[in-house]
């Protein structure tokens, strides 16, 4: 879950989430094949992160950090109303939160829907959580989109942080409402820094999408 929170300033109230409450180190896999889930699915945390990055000599590492939904059977939501229905490769995040830095998939997402319903959308990204690595100074995000090689390599363009997959493939797969290939966002601040991502990938091959696809 990673809500835990803990008192920074020693005032007897907790106010701040806790970095390491709910962090998985390594990657996240969530099947469903049938039974209903009521509300949402995530690929992380609520403010759990996945994956971890270390920095040495101003170089950032990436292990872990991936996260994969496979939806092939089933029902998520209810109605796809009131914020239920909908499924997100990433982590839910916090409306309240400046910056959600522990609400993060610091490698990639992948979300496979094959069969089932899904009775709201289905997002690459996360809900109010981004996708890649990135450190804060000053209340400011510095984004690190690393290479396939782990490493932050400016010589090679190919990277492979921040990069959101959504496949829909099977007859039977039904979406009731759109398909993102990125988050969910909200725009609160002004550089809208809930549910960033930095790159998307989008396969519609086979299925029914009842709304648009972004």
């Amino acid at each position: 879950c990673g809500t835990d929170k803990y008192d920074s300033d020693n005032d007897g109230i907790d106010d701040a989430y806790n970095p390491m409450a709910g962090v998985v180190y390594g990657n996240t896999t969530v099947n469903i094949h049938g039974g209903q889930v009521v509300r949402n699915v995530y690929g992380a945390g609520a403010m759990g992160s996945v994956g971890k990055a270390t920095t040495a000599n101003d170089v950032t590492t990436v292990s872990g950090g991936t996260t994969t939904i496979n939806v092939s059977g089933g029902t998520v939501g209810v109605d796809g109303t009131n914020g239920d229905g909908n499924v997100f490769g990433a982590a839910r995040g916090d409306a309240s939160a400046t910056i959600n830095q522990f609400a993060l998939v610091r490698k990639s997402t992948n979300v496979s829907v094959t069969g089932g319903t899904i009775k709201g959308d289905v997002y690459g990204g996360g809900e109010l959580g981004s996708v890649g690595t990135f450190t804060v100074s000053n209340d400011m995000r510095t984004f690190t989109w690393t290479d396939t090689d782990g490493t932050d390599n400016a010589a090679n363009n190919e990277k492979n942080t921040g990069v959101c997959h959504v496949t829909v493939n099977g007859s039977s797969a039904a979406i009731n409402g759109k398909v993102f290939g990125a988050g969910k966002g909200l725009d609160d601040t002004f550089w809208c820094e809930k549910g960033i991502a930095y790159s998307t990938k989008v396969n519609i091959v086979e299925g029914t999408v009842a709304g648009n696809v972004y």
